[in-house]
């Protein structure tokens, strides 16, 4: 329901665009022969999508000392298979690939990216990284939360070890541990 709103609202804003440069264009093609008095003066004007819109670029690096939540045949957990979904406010923005048995996941050089308004910034001020052990015959399993701050300063990309926490609700682990690598970039041009 949300993509299909954000959809209507980008066709909405093209439309409008194209109604508007459509009228300056016509109001703008007189004959050479118009005397100064009674020619418009031509509007500069951007896009309304370049004014409205910025670009949130997130990369999930790697993580280390996560919690271990696969058992072997003793019992012990020793392992875990690894994946990250990241969201900002109530949108998720993508989720990477799960990393089989390890603690200390690298994931491959690829950036999620999100459209975002310049208002949601300010009212979500940091993007949720939700880290999930994948499991085959029951589900996944909660491996803690990272809370990622977006940047005060835009244009410019910030990578940082951040400390997985506990997370809350469905997200809750009692026992999460470790680290996660993240760069952000909130790209305004």
């Amino acid at each position: 329901a949300i993509q299909k709103l954000w959809a209507f609202g980008l066709a909405y804003i093209l439309v409008q665009d194209l109604r508007l440069t459509v009228s300056e264009s016509a109001e703008g093609g007189g004959s050479s022969s118009t005397t100064a008095t009674n020619k418009r003066p031509k509007l500069q004007r951007k896009s309304s999508l370049e004014m409205v819109f910025y670009e949130c670029r997130i990369r999930i690096i790697a993580g280390r000392d996560l919690v271990a939540k696969d058992t072997n045949l003793f019992g012990r957990k020793t392992t875990s298979d690894p994946y990250v979904i990241i969201q900002h406010g109530p949108n998720q923005i993508g989720r990477t690939p799960i990393v089989h048995k390890t603690l200390d996941p690298v994931w491959p050089q690829y950036v999620l990216r999100m459209a975002v308004l310049p208002k949601s910034l300010e009212i979500y001020k940091e993007i949720k990284c939700f880290i999930y052990d994948h499991d085959t015959m029951s589900a996944d399993d909660a491996m803690g939360t990272v809370y990622v701050p977006i940047p005060p300063q835009f244009d410019t990309k910030y990578s940082k070890w951040f400390k997985v926490h506990k997370g809350s609700g469905e997200n809750f682990c009692h026992d999460a541990t470790g680290q996660l690598l993240v760069e952000i970039e909130v790209v305004t041009k």
